[in-house]
């Protein structure tokens, strides 16, 4: 079972990166960007074998708060979602909700078993940018697809533990210590 609130962050509706704006200072991390092979489940998702990949690690007041990967189609990644190429160390939630066209599918929350290939990529991707959080690496995430012109575009967010301490119903901008 995921511990503390955590399954409330699993299910919350709307955009992480502002929920998490309510806690602290959210920068992006980009760990990896580019064509790469898709996982099994990502491959249903998206039909495709391969796709554009973005993995970054959000971080809350510096600290490592949320491990995300962004997967589409090649091909979308020339069309539809081809502003995702080029976001650099902005949050993908600035796509994502800014855009009235763009329709977000089911949370699903899962879990990673440790001997997964997947949890493996992301404990190696957490322990290179991350090592004091060894220990820590997440293991409870959530996925959706987006939808944008009928191109589909999958966000996965994995948790550190320590996210499950805060209020997942809190949103807003932190700014100096001062919240709005």
């Amino acid at each position: 079972m995921a511990r503390g609130d955590l399954p409330a962050w699993l299910c919350a509706p709307g955009s992480l990166t502002a929920r998490l704006r309510g806690h602290g200072v959210v920068t992006v991390r980009v760990l990896q960007q580019g064509h790469r092979p898709l996982w099994r489940q990502e491959q249903r998702a998206l039909g495709e074998r391969s796709g554009h990949v973005r993995e970054v690690m959000l971080m809350v007041d510096d600290r490592p708060a949320v491990w995300a990967r962004s997967v589409t189609t090649l091909r979308a990644a020339r069309g539809a979602w081809r502003a995702m190429k080029g976001l650099g160390t902005r949050p993908l939630a600035e796509l994502l909700f800014a855009h009235r066209r763009v329709h977000r599918g089911p949370l699903q929350a899962c879990c990673f078993p440790a001997s997964s290939r997947e949890s493996r990529h992301l404990a190696r991707g957490w322990q290179a940018h991350v090592p004091e959080a060894i220990a820590t690496t997440p293991s409870w995430a959530r996925h959706s697809v987006f939808r944008h012109k009928g191109h589909p575009l999958q966000v996965l967010e994995a948790f550190s533990a320590w996210v499950g301490e805060l209020d997942a119903g809190r949103t807003g901008a932190v700014r100096r210590g001062h919240r709005r």
